[in-house]
């Protein structure tokens, strides 16, 4: 459900993401953003690496072998408002405060655009738990 300032989580979805997170490191929170909020970001995204990012230093991406396509961008909370801003949301920083137990401290806004390439097993460390990603016929990546 949205509110004027994001979205509002019902407590038991609230339990089961902290659930996850510690469980597994990681968490799947359905609806956190709109369709309106992911089209707005990717304009932004696409707009930046048009218009903005020709002029930023070179540690600001990461370019795939062909030298044009960008794999990575670093540090966007740096070079852009947008990006800056949407780090620090309200509804963002208090869904995350119980997951790090405390007040959030932003690390950095950033990109990982490189495509998944068939299935690798690598070994994870979310919290305690070690566990190995199995793979699907298609290449596609779980965590058992």
């Amino acid at each position: 459900m949205m509110t004027p300032n994001g979205p509002r989580i019902p407590a038991a979805d609230t339990w089961a993401i902290l659930s996850d997170y510690e469980r597994d490191g990681v968490s799947l929170v359905r609806g956190l953003l709109s369709a309106e909020e992911v089209r707005a970001i990717r304009t932004e995204l696409e707009r930046y690496i048009r218009e903005d990012l020709p002029g930023k230093p070179a540690d600001a991406r990461t370019l795939e072998a062909d030298e044009t396509t960008v794999r990575n961008l670093w540090r966007l909370e740096v070079h852009n408002a947008f990006f800056r801003d949407f780090a620090a949301r309200e509804d963002l920083r208090s869904l995350i405060a119980p997951l790090v137990k405390g007040e959030p401290v932003l690390a950095g806004v950033e990109t990982f655009n490189k495509p998944a390439r068939g299935c690798r097993h690598i070994r994870t460390t979310p919290t305690s738990v070690r566990r190995r990603p199995t793979c699907s016929r298609s290449g596609s990546r779980s965590i058992r």
